[in-house]
């Protein structure tokens, strides 16, 4: 027989005549030993509604859990004192237990760190969500939305959701020096036209008017003087001489026909051979490569990055030697220029040299990367790697003029 007066408790499930399921918490008190009552006292609660209302809470809390879990981006709850409650998942660099605990602006770098207590401080003190920027101590930046918590009408915590920027920010921060870059290009490239404006108008047009001029005297005075008429035609076949050397150099500085006709192979020792100083450091060229044709914007890159670093290192290495490779590593294409010269500050070259800087820019461009490795009394060695693009079109045709150009007899 149970004890006197012992109680026990217990939920059971009954139909109800609506036809509805409903739960009863059942609490049965023993009285077998009372001589006024001898029995047992039975009461129910029907707690049908708090069950439902239980497990709906469950569900929700599984719900939210799972959809902060979920979430891309990085949320956390914080006191007041912006102690850090709970966190959604791992941060970059850090685990869940390592935060857990500790106050959040120990995580963000001392110079954001003002901004972010001041935007806290206005959510809690206004009821408001708050947007701030912060910059954590791994070089984060997140776009961060502090969104308020009440408990029982009081505002004791804070929701924190961390969305990463960090690239989108680097975008913003390029977007001055792209600017910047984009303007000393075109500056160049006018430049460049007006440098060839003046080769045509100082030295080919005026040559060439010379050379008519010569012609029409000759024209005039071949039936009267011959002698001197045959000096005059003598004196314009020169200056033509002249003028088709002359603007043969000036297309090459351009764009070297043999580029076009033959590939960067022959267009580089073409290069070394018409740049090579007299009496200046000896250039050597050697290649490894299995590839026939690369489409012309990148063997146009790669002719321009070994034009500009064979002028500056003949310049101003002061080298005895400079070497020039050309090498293919699988879908990549590689050039370097070396010479054991005095080296420079690349830091400071690319400040006031334009030259550097072409050359990191146009391997960025074709998706590669240039490094300049020198330092004072160091020598250097400018590496270009790109991406190997083939040629699509292997029946290009060059004008015959071309060929004539590149090998004058």
């Amino acid at each position: 027989m149970a004890e006197a007066s012992s109680v026990r408790a217990i939920e059971a499930r009954y139909r109800h005549k609506n036809g509805s399921w409903r739960t009863i918490n059942v609490t049965g008190v023993n009285r077998l030993d009372d001589p006024n009552f001898g029995g047992i006292i039975l009461t129910s609660h029907d707690v049908t509604e708090r069950k439902k209302a239980e497990r709906e809470l469950r569900e929700s809390e599984a719900r939210h859990r799972a959809l902060l879990e979920n979430l891309p981006d990085f949320v956390l709850t914080v006191d007041r004192n912006a102690t850090i409650q709970f966190v959604n998942h791992c941060f970059p660099h850090l685990s869940p237990e390592d935060l857990l605990g500790k106050t959040g602006f120990d995580f963000l770098v001392p110079e954001r760190q003002e901004a972010c207590r001041a935007a806290f401080g206005r959510a809690l003190s206004t009821g408001e969500s708050q947007s701030v920027e912060a910059l954590d101590i791994f070089d984060i930046w997140w776009a961060c939305r502090v969104v308020p918590l009440t408990d029982d009408g009081e505002i004791r915590y804070g929701m924190i959701i961390c969305t990463d920027v960090t690239e989108q920010k680097r975008a913003e921060e390029a977007i001055p020096e792209e600017q910047s870059l984009l303007r000393n290009l075109l500056s160049l490239h006018e430049r460049e036209r007006q440098l060839v404006a003046y080769e045509i108008h100082d030295g080919v047009t005026q040559q060439l008017t010379g050379a008519q001029f010569n012609f029409e005297a000759y024209q005039q005075l071949r039936s009267e003087t011959p002698d001197k008429a045959d000096k005059m035609f003598e004196t314009g076949v020169r200056l033509l001489r002249q003028r088709i050397g002359e603007t043969r150099l000036l297309i090459s500085g351009l764009r070297p026909p043999i580029l076009d006709e033959l590939g960067i192979v022959a267009a580089i020792e073409y290069l070394i051979h018409e740049q090579q100083p007299f009496h200046g450091p000896a250039v050597t060229f050697t290649h490894d490569i299995r590839f026939d044709r690369l489409a012309p914007p990148l063997e146009s890159a790669i002719f321009r990055i070994v034009q500009e670093s064979l002028t500056n290192a003949c310049r101003h290495s002061h080298s005895d030697t400079i070497c020039v490779d050309l090498s293919q590593r699988e879908d990549r294409v590689e050039v370097r220029i070396r010479d054991q010269g005095v080296g420079f500050d690349p830091e400071q070259a690319e400040e006031h040299q334009f030259g550097v800087r072409s050359i990191r820019e146009r391997a960025r461009l074709l998706g590669g990367l240039a490094t300049i490795d020198t330092a004072p009394g160091k020598g250097t060695c400018i590496t270009a790697e790109l991406p190997l693009i083939e040629d699509a079109d292997s029946s290009r045709i060059v004008e015959p003029v071309l060929r004539r150009d590149v090998n004058p007899s």
